[in-house]
């Protein structure tokens, strides 16, 4: 599998750190503070303590080969996460992702180096309040240039008997990549469970019936128009 290097152990940085071992990668931790190290040292590859904005640190680590680098720091530490890009930058790594911390912090670190910027707890928020507010969402996941991806009961309108006829890309501005059906009848009540679902590919012929979950693609502001409609079912 790959290796990967994770700067700042806060939450953020330990999910990541954990979530890569657990798929089989070797990773590789750096963050100041003694108590955090001591706290991961035996779930990864290895872990140092040390300033991960100290350049000369970062030319003797064993980090210039990892294929990616991930900066979790806090927003107390912008300076040195704005610094640690930089310098990771110049030693060739290709892929860095950065936890932003402010909408200026993103712009900065993408002028350093920074190839990704993440913003862990306005996403988290975003999806939350999506599933809050519209009950027929179960999930929405942003993407770069004002694109997402949107998992919603299918909108009553959208019941047909050939997808071709929904002309979603002129009609949206979305697209079908692939949708949930339910293996048991649903009362119109009832809002279908992803678990009890199967997964089907669709092509222009795919009828779409009540209770179908959709994955849909497109810009947010497309999507978001979609996800006032009255869905078919729940």
């Amino acid at each position: 599998m790959g290796r990967f290097a994770v700067i700042g152990l806060g939450s953020f940085g330990e999910y990541v750190a954990k979530s890569l071992m657990a798929r089989g990668n070797e990773v590789l931790v750096i963050d100041k503070d003694p108590g955090k190290i001591q706290k991961v040292k035996d779930s990864v590859s290895s872990a140092m303590t040390a300033n991960a904005a100290d350049k000369e640190f970062l030319n003797e680590a064993d980090i210039a080969d990892v294929e990616a680098a991930i900066i979790g720091l806090s927003e107390r530490d912008m300076a040195a996460s704005i610094l640690a890009t930089m310098y990771l930058k110049e030693l060739g790594i290709k892929k860095i992702v950065v936890k932003a911390n402010s909408s200026d912090h993103k712009i900065i670190l993408e002028k350093v180096g920074a190839t990704e910027t993440v913003f862990p707890e306005r996403e988290v928020a975003e999806r939350l309040a999506s599933s809050i507010s519209s009950p027929n969402v179960y999930d929405q996941i942003s993407l770069a240039g004002d694109f997402a991806i949107l998992e919603l009961v299918a909108p009553a309108k959208f019941v047909v008997e050939h997808l071709e006829s929904l002309d979603m890309r002129a009609k949206y501005g979305a697209q079908v990549l692939f949708l949930r059906r339910p293996v048991r009848h649903l009362s119109t009540q009832e809002k279908p469970k992803v678990e009890d679902c199967k997964v089907v590919f669709p092509d222009k012929g795919t009828a779409v019936k009540p209770g179908d979950i959709l994955i849909l693609a497109g810009r947010t502001e497309s999507l978001e128009r979609i996800k006032g409609m009255k869905p078919s079912v729940g």
